[in-house]
């Protein structure tokens, strides 16, 4: 593999050869990752990963000035996005205490039309138009 880069340094450019060692080394981190994260026994955990993203956010949002344009542009927005995530959190938190079946079933039923391909298989047919006769 070495030789391989070697040689496109030598007959390309060693900027392209560093770019592609470059990304063998990151694929090589993330395999290892992706290794320790799926386990020997097949069992993911997105947990321990979420606490890591989240420790990556709070570096980059402490070491990294904040954009006064951003704020400017998003403004309110911003907040009440944050206000509409926080409210959102609380009623689908509320309605699984309160009606847990019920929610359950709207999720299942949600997925399942956001999952399907042929939109036709949950359309239910009604017949409006057409006069219903009694024999």
């Amino acid at each position: 593999m070495m030789s391989l880069i070697i040689l496109v340094g030598i007959f390309q450019s060693w900027n392209v050869a560093l770019s592609i060692f470059n990304m063998c080394l990151i694929s090589a981190v993330m395999t290892m990752g992706a290794n320790i994260q799926w386990g020997y026994a097949g069992l993911i955990n997105f947990g321990l990963m979420g606490y890591a993203a989240l420790g990556g956010l709070a570096a980059v949002l402490i070491s990294v000035e904040p954009v006064q344009e951003a704020w400017v542009a998003g403004g309110f927005s911003i907040l009440m996005s944050l206000w509409l995530i926080v409210v959102m959190v609380f009623a689908i938190r509320f309605l699984l205490k309160n009606f847990k079946l019920l929610f359950i079933l709207f999720l299942l039923y949600s997925l399942i039309y956001l999952c399907c391909p042929y939109k036709s298989c949950l359309k239910v047919r009604v017949y409006s138009n057409i006069p219903y006769h009694r024999l």
